[in-house]
């Protein structure tokens, strides 16, 4: 199977999943959702492509989604939100920190965990709500949309004082001082944005990278907290859990969610394709020139 991956994260949750269908599979990168929209159209119209095993896999990012038969798009923002839900996380206690649900330490932390995420997207929703609203309103001016965002929020926009709170720093003013280049919105149009954001399930909605950076912090703490002399205020044994920054989607991968939406696609892909022609598609820089 060949699948073209809009990121280079993306093979890091998905080839394990994919190996539950299909033995083999080349993940290519494109560096971006249109280039796997592009790869997708111009292999469609080659006929002796027919019959080859291929996956297609974007983010859904924000607005409508992309109904295009053939491409998996994820339900959430991006695949970072599958290891932000609060199942996710329910699965790294257990099996990471070892503190099973009859532990009395599993709700506290549960809690905290969940109280926390609500701080923290209170505290970014209206910096996603201004992204999607700049990226929405440029494409209706048929303006160029040259803003691109880091991995990590801006820094001194959001404060963790952990265990207390996580709190908003920003405003209006500071994102535009940030973004000059951005379209200049007004909060008045940023509102309906944010209103639809507000009323989602915003682990899901809101920006997968930030949802992540969120996370990081959570289980810094909680392994802080595990293995500080006389502390351990949340877990209550010591972990040898830890994990790289740059590395947290392949290391913690088993543990995030699988949306029943990729099942169903894996299943369709494997069902309705022909044989496996594993190796005699053109390499992939062959395909892009084709």
């Amino acid at each position: 199977m060949y699948c073209f991956f809009e990121g280079k994260e993306d093979p890091s949750y998905y080839l394990s999943r994919i190996s539950s269908y299909f033995d083999n599979c080349e993940p290519i990168v494109c560096n971006g959702r249109d280039n796997v929209i592009a790869i997708f159209s111009k292999i469609k119209s080659i006929s002796k492509y027919k019959g080859f095993k291929i996956g297609y896999f974007i983010d859904r990012d924000f607005g409508p989604p992309i109904n295009i038969p053939g491409i998996y798009q994820t339900p959430t923002y991006s695949i970072e939100n599958f290891y932000c839900s609060s199942w996710c996380f329910s699965r790294l206690l257990k099996n990471e920190f070892h503190i099973t649900t009859e532990d009395s330490a599993y709700k506290k932390c549960m809690d905290f965990f969940m109280n926390r995420q609500n701080e923290f997207n209170d505290s970014i929703l209206f910096f996603n709500a201004w992204y999607y609203c700049v990226r929405v309103e440029s494409l209706k001016q048929n303006l160029e949309f040259n803003t691109s965002l880091n991995d990590n929020l801006p820094k001194g926009f959001v404060r963790f004082n952990l265990p207390e709170s996580i709190s908003q720093l920003y405003s209006l003013h500071d994102i535009k001082k940030l973004f000059p280049q951005a379209l200049d919105v007004t909060e008045e149009v940023i509102a309906p944005y944010k209103s639809e954001l507000e009323k989602s399930n915003r682990v899901k909605t809101l920006r997968g990278k930030y949802e992540l950076q969120f996370l990081k912090k959570l289980l810094r703490f909680f392994i802080q907290d595990a293995n500080t002399r006389g502390r351990q205020d949340y877990v209550n044994t010591k972990t040898k859990f830890n994990f790289q920054d740059a590395l947290i989607v392949s290391q913690i991968s088993q543990y995030a969610d699988t949306p029943s939406s990729l099942k169903r696609y894996l299943s369709n892909l494997g069902r309705g394709m022909g044989s496996n022609l594993y190796g005699l598609l053109p390499k992939p820089a062959g395909v892009l020139q084709s």
